[in-house]
C-alpha cells in the first residue's frame, strides 16, 4: 500500500489523474454470471464513475473503469460453463488510470447483455441473464448444508490483498503476515510514472471456493481465523471423548501450509484444521468446555473470530458504532420466518445456536427502541424473541426455538443487513402400515458388481448382507415391518437405496456396512449420521453395539454419506468393524458374532423407535 501511494502521489505531482477507484478484490458466482470488483473505500458518486466499452476483434469486448487503479498483479480468469470463455484484469495505463476488463465470449452470445451496476464499494459486471437486485446476500451459516441458496450468494474469489481489518485484539506474540505483494514473485515493480505493460504475465486462477483460509491466530486464547473472500460456517457440533468442538466452513480452501496444523490455544486446549472436503475446511477444538465458544464475523466478512466467553475482557471488536434503523419479520410460508436488522454503519456480530434457542449478539449496534420492537415482533410466531442490552453499546437477542427449527443465517457486502430465516417444521406425524407397526428400512451396503471392502479374499457385501437379513429376523419377531432394500446379492445404485426409503415411507433408515483402512492397526465400531434428526438414533444404537459386543467404541459421527445425506427420515450408516484389522476379521467372520451385531442393531433401532411413541 505504501508503494501505491507513492506511486500515485508521483503521478498527482506530475498532474496525473489521481485514483479514486482503487480495485483490491474480485469476485464471481456460483452460476459464472456475475463479476464483483471490491473497492477499499466509497466509491463516487454513480455520474462520476465513468465506464467505457467497446468490441474488439475475435469475439471481445472491452470496459474501460477511468480514474482506477488494481492493486494487483494482470490476471486471466478462466471458465468451463459460461458463455464468457475467460476474462481478462489488467492496469491498461497509469496516465491516466485506467482499469480494463476483457471479455473472452462464444459465438452466439449477444455482448451488449453484459450490464455495469454499482453497490456501494461494488462495482457489479452482470454478464449473463440474471436478475438482480441491488442486495448481495452472503451465507453466512447454514444448519441445512448445501443445495441451491435462498439468496444470491457470490461464491468465487482471487486476491493478492492481504485481508482487510480483524476485531482489534491485541497479539500476544508480534505479527507474522508479510506484506502484500502486489506483482508476482520474481517480476520487477514498474518504476515511478511508468506504464504497467499489457504483456505482464499472465497468472491463471482456477475458480473454487468463496473462502481461502490464509493464516490462523491465537489471540488471548480466543481464534482469530484470517482469510480472503467472505467465511459462513455450518452450525457447530460436538464430539465426545475426548470432547471436541467441530466448526465446518462450506465452500472454503486452506493455505496447505495448514493443513493438519495442531495449534495449541491454552494450556489444556488445542485446535486443528484440516481441508475435510474438497471445498470444505474443518476446524476441531479439544476443550472441555465448547459451550463458552461462540463465531464473532468482522464487518467484512474476510476474517472470523471464534472467541471464548470467559476470554473477552479488555478485547475491542469495534470502533465505530451501528444504530439500528429498522427490525423486520416476514412471514415466508406457514413454517418459515425471515427476520432482518438494518444498520447505518457495518455491525459486528455473533451467532451462537444451543439446544433450545439461538442467540445473536450485536456488539456495537445502538437505538433499539420499544416501538420498534413491538412493530416487528408482536404479530409472528417469533413473539417469544428477548431483546435484552448486552452492554452499554450491543443488544442480546435470544429466540427460543424447537430441536426440528433450521436456521440460516445472511449478511449484506456492507455489513448493513443481516437475515435470518427461521424454519420450524410442523411436528411430524410417524408413517404406519396397515398392521399399525412401525416401518424400518435395512440397507445391506454394496451388493452385485459393488463388493465393498476386500481382504484375504472376503468381500465387504457379503458380510454387510448376512447381517443384515438377521437383524430383519429379529425386528419381524418383534412385530415391526422390515423392508430390506435388496435380499439377494445385487448391484443397487445409491439414489435407488434413497428412493426405495422414501417410497416405503420408512419411519428409520439402517444402512449396514463394514469399515476398512490402509492402517491394519485401527479397529472398532462406529454409528454415522447426517441430519440432526438423526443424531439421537446414531447414538441409541451406537450404544446397544458397543454394550452387545464389548467391542470397540469409536464413536458416532457427522458424515455426509450419501445414504444418509438425501434421506428425510432419521438415517444411519453402521460401520460395525474393520476388514483390514485381523481380530475384526475374524469376528465378522464368526456367525456367533454376526448374530451379537443383528442383536444390538435390533435392540438399537428398537429402543430409538419407543422414544417416538
Amino acid at each position: 500500500m505504501y508503494f501505491i501511494l507513492l506511486i500515485t502521489l508521483i503521478f498527482s505531482l506530475n498532474g496525473g489523474a489521481w485514483a479514486e477507484v482503487k480495485i483490491n478484490t474480485v469476485y464471481f458466482d456460483n452460476t459464472e454470471s456475475s463479476l464483483f470488483l471490491f473497492t477499499n473505500s466509497k466509491m463516487p458518486p454513480e455520474n462520476d464513475i465513468k465506464v467505457t466499452s467497446g468490441k474488439l476483434e475475435d469475439n471481445r469486448i472491452y470496459f474501460d473503469i477511468e480514474n482506477a487503479i488494481l492493486t494487483q498483479p494482470n490476471k486471466i480468469y478462466e471458465f468451463k460453463s459460461s458463455f464468457v470463455d475467460k476474462i481478462r484484469l489488467s492496469q491498461f495505463s497509469t496516465d491516466p488510470m485506467v482499469v480494463r476488463l476483457v471479455f473472452y465470449y462464444k459465438d452466439g452470445f449477444d455482448p451488449d447483455y453484459i450490464k455495469v451496476m454499482k453497490a456501494d464499494n461494488i462495482i457489479v459486471f452482470k454478464y449473463n441473464n440474471l436478475d438482480i437486485n441491488g442486495e448481495f446476500f452472503f451465507n453466512i451459516y447454514r444448519e441445512e448444508p448445501g443445495g441451491k441458496p435462498d439468496y444470491y450468494e457470490p461464491m468465487s474469489l482471487s486476491s493478492a490483498a492481504s485481508p482487510q481489518a480483524a476485531p482489534q485484539i491485541p497479539p500476544t506474540t508480534p505479527p507474522t503476515q508479510p506484506a502484500p505483494t502486489l506483482y508476482p514473485t520474481g517480476q520487477p515493480a514498474p518504476s515511478a510514472g511508468a506504464p504497467l505493460q499489457n504483456d505482464a504475465p499472465k497468472i491463471e486462477y482456477k475458480l473454487k471456493s468463496k473462502y481461502y483460509i490464509d493464516r490462523v491466530d491465537i489471540r488471548q486464547g480466543n481464534i482469530l481465523i484470517y482469510g480472503l473472500g467472505n467465511a459462513g460456517i455450518e452450525k457447530p457440533f460436538v464430539l465426545k471423548e475426548p470432547t471436541r468442538l467441530v466448526i465446518d466452513l462450506p465452500n472454503t480452501l486452506l493455505k496447505p501450509e495448514l493443513k493438519n496444523k495442531e495449534i495449541p490455544i491454552s494450556d489444556k486446549e488445542t485446535l486443528k484444521i484440516a481441508q475435510f472436503e474438497q471445498s470444505k475446511a474443518r476446524i476441531v477444538i479439544n476443550t472441555s468446555t465448547p459451550e463458552k465458544y461462540r463465531v464473532i464475523y468482522s464487518a467484512n466478512l474476510q476474517s472470523i473470530l471464534i472467541s471464548n466467553d470467559d476470554r473477552m475482557n479488555g478485547v475491542n471488536l469495534f470502533n465505530d458504532v451501528a444504530p439500528v434503523k429498522d427490525i423486520r419479520i416476514t412471514p415466508l410460508n406457514e413454517v418459515t420466518d425471515v427476520l432482518t436488522f438494518t444498520f447505518d454503519a457495518p455491525i459486528i456480530h455473533s451467532i451462537q445456536r444451543g439446544d433450545k434457542q439461538f442467540e445473536i449478539i450485536l456488539y456495537n449496534a445502538d437505538g433499539i427502541t420499544p416501538q420498534m420492537l413491538a412493530n416487528a415482533f408482536k404479530p409472528s410466531k417469533l413473539s417469544n424473541t428477548k431483546i435484552t442490552r448486552f452492554s452499554q453499546t450491543g443488544y442480546r437477542i435470544t429466540i427460543p426455538l424447537k430441536d426440528t427449527s433450521k436456521v440460516s443465517a445472511w449478511e449484506t457486502l456492507d455489513a448493513k443487513y443481516l437475515r435470518f430465516q427461521i424454519k420450524t417444521p410442523a411436528e411430524p406425524v410417524l408413517t404406519r402400515n396397515k398392521a399399525g407397526t412401525y416401518t424400518v428400512v435395512l440397507d445391506p451396503g454394496h451388493g452385485g458388481t459393488d463388493v465393498g471392502a476386500t481382504r484375504s479374499g472376503i468381500n465387504e457385501k457379503d458380510i454387510n448382507l448376512d447381517v443384515a437379513k438377521k437383524v430383519a429376523n429379529i425386528l419381524i419377531k418383534k412385530g415391526i415391518n422390515v423392508e430390506m432394500t435388496h435380499w439377494q446379492d445385487e448391484t443397487l445404485g445409491l439414489q435407488e437405496r434413497v428412493d426405495f426409503a422414501g417410497a416405503k415411507n420408512a419411519d428409520v433408515f439402517v444402512s449396514i456396512h463394514t469399515n476398512a483402512s490402509v492402517k491394519p492397526e485401527i479397529y472398532g465400531i462406529e454409528t454415522h449420521y447426517y441430519n440432526d434428526n438423526s443424531m439421537d438414533f446414531a447414538q441409541t444404537v451406537q450404544n446397544s453395539l458397543i454394550a452387545g459386543t464389548q467391542g470397540f467404541d469409536r464413536g458416532i459421527l457427522k458424515s455426509k454419506f450419501y445414504v444418509i445425506n438425501h434421506t428425510t427420515m432419521p438415517a444411519i450408516l453402521v460401520e460395525m468393524g474393520f476388514i483390514s484389522n485381523d481380530d475384526d476379521r475374524n469376528n465378522l467372520l464368526s456367525e456367533q458374532y454376526k448374530q451379537q451385531l443383528a442383536e444390538a442393531i435390533a435392540n438399537g433401532v428398537t429402543g430409538f423407535l419407543q422414544k417416538l411413541k
